[in-house]
């Protein structure tokens, strides 16, 4: 099996099976995003607390992803079409209609 990368063909949709190196989640409640002209950095905390020691807040950033601007542009597509199916089902469930029944909401990743 090889590693190497494979270069995307711009407009033809990619057949992708996904592989975990590791399947642990983390909750996220908090995400602080900084950017560059180049880069994006997403740092993921469970949130903050009050130091006892102290008293001031602490938000313990537990992962740190960084992201091409290309990416970022493209994770950015696909939590948009996530949002926007969750609330197609909200909305259909509050009236009464049949909404997502259990399977979650799946996006796709955009054509690159």
């Amino acid at each position: 099996m090889s590693t190497e990368p494979v270069p995307p063909q711009p407009g033809k949709p990619m057949d992708l099976r996904v592989q975990y190196s590791d399947t642990a989640a983390k909750f996220a409640g908090q995400v602080v995003v900084k950017g560059t002209r180049e880069e994006v950095f997403l740092e993921f905390s469970e949130g903050a607390f009050v130091d006892s020691r102290d008293g001031k807040a602490v938000l313990p950033v537990h992962s740190r992803i960084v992201m091409t601007i290309q990416g970022a542009n493209r994770l950015l597509q696909a939590l948009g079409k996530v949002l926007a199916d969750a609330g197609r089902a909200n909305t259909a469930s509050k009236k009464g209609e049949a909404g997502d029944k259990g399977g979650g909401i799946r996006a796709s990743l955009p054509k690159i």
